[in-house]
């Protein structure tokens, strides 16, 4: 994991606090940076359902994943085997059944309470899983839990900070190696490798985590938003507007910048 098990659990304590006072007996986590910010897991699973299940009474939260994505919880949750559950495969691509109904019946096990918060607008729930989840747990309403994690997040230990500092120097080496490789004839995409490549090489103290693919822009849509490279090759008087970012342990620190090739112009 990428913190101790003393600073996961002082995490889940703020929760179950905030929890209580919005009447909450448990909540269902089911964003995967939140799951991550809990049990330290890092699966990348998000596409298929699973959540962190925490229970006001308990110490540590439960993951309900997969059961192959098991495999990912056991080297990067700080939980116990014994709190890391799944349910079966054949539940997955399957049109005639829900892995709601298995992820409902372990939460069941765990809670009687029809206090229950979610995460309503989670990347993968959508208006049939809340349907079929709500059906498993015989519950029709949940407490909306959307943003609670994140203000939880809004104030950063020293460990926290340490990693985004280090992906601070990661991501201003990508955007030098980034500059450094725009010349006349150059390929947009060869420039786009040499970003992607800095950014998950890292420095030689710090190794690069899994990167965001850049937006830049180039040349006459220049101005256009969160545009990615094109098939073209730079000409004198292009402009890129790099918007990069790198990662440590899924701790992000960003970088903007204009890269003119020539003489700018006086704008």
């Amino acid at each position: 994991p990428a913190f101790n098990q003393q600073e996961y659990r002082q995490r889940t304590a703020r929760l179950r606090q905030q929890m209580a006072a919005h009447g909450m007996d448990a909540l269902l986590v089911m964003n995967e940076n939140n799951m991550n910010y809990l049990t330290g897991y890092d699966g990348y699973s998000e596409y298929v359902p699973q959540l962190a299940l925490v229970c006001q009474d308990e110490e540590d939260p439960w993951l309900i994943l997969r059961e192959i994505d098991t495999l990912c919880a056991t080297p990067t949750s700080y939980l116990p085997q014994s709190r890391i559950l799944s349910y079966p495969e054949k539940y997955i691509g399957s049109s005639q059944r829900t892995a709601w109904q298995p992820i409902g019946d372990l939460i069941r096990e765990r809670t009687k309470s029809n206090r229950i918060g979610v995460e309503l607008t989670a990347k993968t729930f959508g208006v049939k899983d809340h349907a079929a989840l709500g059906n498993s747990l015989d519950s029709s309403k949940f407490i909306d839990a959307d943003g609670m994690i994140s203000k939880l997040k809004r104030v950063k230990s020293p460990a926290e900070i340490a990693y985004m500092e280090q992906a601070g120097k990661i991501v201003d080496r990508a955007m030098q190696v980034g500059r450094l490789e725009i010349a006349a004839g150059a390929r947009e995409c060869d420039v786009a490798a040499a970003v992607v490549s800095a950014l998950v090489k890292g420095t030689p103290e710090i190794p690069g985590g899994v990167c965001a693919f850049p937006t830049m822009p180039v040349g006459s849509p220049a101005n256009a938003p969160h545009l990615n490279w094109s098939d073209a090759s730079y000409k004198m008087g292009c402009q890129t507007n790099f918007e990069i970012g790198a990662f440590r342990r899924r701790y992000a620190c960003a970088l903007s910048r204009t890269v003119f090739l020539g003489e700018p112009t006086a704008r």
